[in-house]
């Protein structure tokens, strides 16, 4: 058909290479997915066919090829109310396409074998805070198809969130046994050990699901953070950097890699990791506060006070980069600035005895012996335990 109508019209030919050359890719049913999502991969295949269509009512409604005006008239129609028929059709299926949930719903309404549009609507429930129905569309999808991996580990979130472990730990192994190269169920298994005190447990079952998945991005960082706390640097540095080729883009990964390599005494490093931090998320104030924490590590305390001060005005209520402004400050002998961030910090924390015992220590370097005494004698009320406390209250003068 090609072939026979390049001669006499090449854009009918090139409407049927446009529709079998776009529809290829889709052909192979089985990685295509759910039938649902036809629509979207149609769409562009589709057009050729508008194209024929448009192609063959011009021909019929042209006086100059069709002289009978009774098929003119009719070809008209046919085109309007195949227009008109498409319309109707956009406007009644736009409402599904929504979001997953209303996509979801007029799915399983047409097709309720279909288990991931079950998911879907069971995700949308359980963020509504409707367990019950988010229980029932996973327990569907699982029935449906047990090879439904999210399905398996978003019921066993639920069973989690009614406090029912035992339960949740049975739906995530038989998750495990059904997907063997799903590393979702051990890695949800991971942290419930994790939730009760069993940190090698935990570490097992991580390790396990990297082997099923060595990108898998949350076991690569918990492992991370483990090996960190029991100073395992070394594996801590490894973990932390194959988590950030498995995802460049997590401002998480980057701090904790960047705190590994501080540790490590790796500055220039470290200082790498904390300025792309701070790229991804510039409005963040923690991957500010690692740098400069980093800075007086390596005893550049001024190049910290000015991140500190960048942080205090951009920020006034942050508490955390006010209270380091005016320990630092103090450090540096600037007990004005130093006694201007602490008093912001105790206004914003006025029952914290750090904030109070600090502002003391503030005092007492402007020689202000009365203000000193009031807030370390309200910091030893507030937290007589506290090291800081007790340090301030021996500089205090009886």
């Amino acid at each position: 058909m090609v072939v026979a109508w390049w001669k006499r019209d090449r854009a009918i030919s090139f409407a049927m290479i446009w529709f079998f050359l776009t529809l290829a890719p889709v052909l192979n049913i089985a990685g295509v997915g759910v039938g649902a999502y036809g629509e979207r991969f149609l769409y562009i295949p589709s057009v050729g066919i508008c194209w024929l269509a448009g192609q063959a009512v011009g021909s019929l409604t042209d006086r100059g090829k069709v002289r009978q005006a009774w098929l003119r008239v009719g070809a008209a129609s046919l085109g309007l109310i195949l227009l008109l028929a498409a319309t109707v059709r956009v406007f009644v299926r736009l409402p599904a396409w929504r979001n997953n949930f209303t996509l979801g719903q007029a799915t399983v309404h047409e097709d309720p074998n279909a288990a991931v549009f079950h998911v879907y609507l069971g995700n949308t429930y359980r963020l509504e805070g409707n367990r019950e129905r988010a229980r029932i569309e996973y327990v569907t999808a699982v029935a449906l198809d047990p090879l439904a991996g999210e399905a398996f580990v978003n019921l066993a979130g639920v069973l989690l969130d009614d406090g029912n472990r035992s339960a949740a730990e049975d739906v995530l192994r038989r998750c495990a046994q059904f997907n063997p190269t799903f590393s979702k169920p051990l890695y949800a298994l991971g942290k419930i050990a994790l939730s009760r005190g069993s940190k090698e447990e935990a570490r097992d079952l991580f390790e396990r699901a990297l082997e099923r998945d060595p990108n898998d991005l949350e076991a690569l960082f918990e492992l991370g953070l483990l090996s960190f706390q029991d100073g395992r640097l070394d594996e801590a540095e490894n973990l932390f950097s194959r988590a950030a080729i498995a995802e460049p883009s997590s401002v998480l990964v980057c701090l904790n890699l960047g705190a590994v390599l501080s540790r490590e005494k790796k500055f220039g490093g470290a200082e790498a990791e904390f300025q792309r931090a701070i790229q991804l998320a510039p409005t963040s104030e923690a991957p500010y506060l690692a740098l400069a924490a980093l800075y007086e590590d390596q005893g550049k305390q001024q190049e910290a006070l000015d991140i500190y001060r960048q942080i205090a005005r951009s920020a006034p209520e942050s508490g955390n980069a006010q209270f380091r402004l005016g320990v630092l400050a103090l450090k540096m002998g600037k007990s004005e600035e130093a006694i201007e961030a602490l008093r912001k910090v105790v206004a914003l924390r006025p029952k914290s005895a750090l904030a109070r015992a600090q502002l003391g220590l503030a005092y007492l370097g402007q020689g202000n012996s009365a203000s000193a005494r009031r807030e370390i004698l309200a910091a030893k009320l507030l937290d007589p335990k506290d090291d800081t406390v007790k340090m301030a209250l021996r500089k205090l003068k009886p």
